[in-house]
């Protein structure tokens, strides 16, 4: 998914529930214009998977919500500022809210050292993306040597290769 200002939650309640939140930004049919589309809330859930989706405006209000009563939080401390204010601003709330019934998570921990670990074993089915993902890329450098001619610019070159990515179904380059 790749859309800015989007959080997505995975919330394990206990060993049998676990639940799903997107924040992401609202349509916005003038925005989207001149910044290309947005899913929105509606198409969230059916398109990416997810349980629900809140617009992203409504994560300083909501996310503390869905981390009370947790035992831990898992976050990336440090990626990204922004994303650290947003999380330690829940957090806060959640302990200065202990005469309100808010419990904070003991524990926040970093996920990058499991999700780093399980890149390392692919599934049938993530061998067969990256095979055809390389099978992809071959054809647009493949269009993109055919189609350089002298006083070309880099970007166009770049188009060419873009053009063969979105033409055999990727939209997105899967390295830069």
């Amino acid at each position: 998914f790749n859309e800015p200002e989007a959080v997505l939650i995975l919330v394990k309640s206990d060993e049998t529930h676990n639940h799903s939140v997107l924040f992401n930004r609202v349509r916005d049919l003038t925005a989207e214009i001149w910044f290309g589309r947005r899913l929105g809330q509606d198409a969230a859930p059916e398109k990416l998977g997810v349980d629900r989706a809140l617009p992203f405006d409504e994560i300083d209000e909501q996310l503390h919500l869905l981390f009370n009563g947790l035992d831990v939080v898992y976050h990336a401390q440090g990626e990204y500022a922004y994303a650290d204010q947003i999380v330690y601003s829940a957090l806060d709330i959640l302990r200065r809210g202990f005469r309100k019934n808010l419990r904070a998570p003991a524990t926040l921990t970093d996920w990058r050292p499991w999700l780093h670990e399980m890149r390392l074993f692919k599934s049938a089915e993530e061998i067969e993306a990256i095979r055809r993902a390389g099978e992809i890329s071959a054809m647009a450098h493949t269009r993109a040597m055919q189609k350089c001619r002298p006083g070309m610019f880099e970007y166009q070159l770049e188009g060419e290769i873009l053009h063969e990515f979105i033409r055999h179904g990727a939209r997105f380059p899967a390295y830069n």
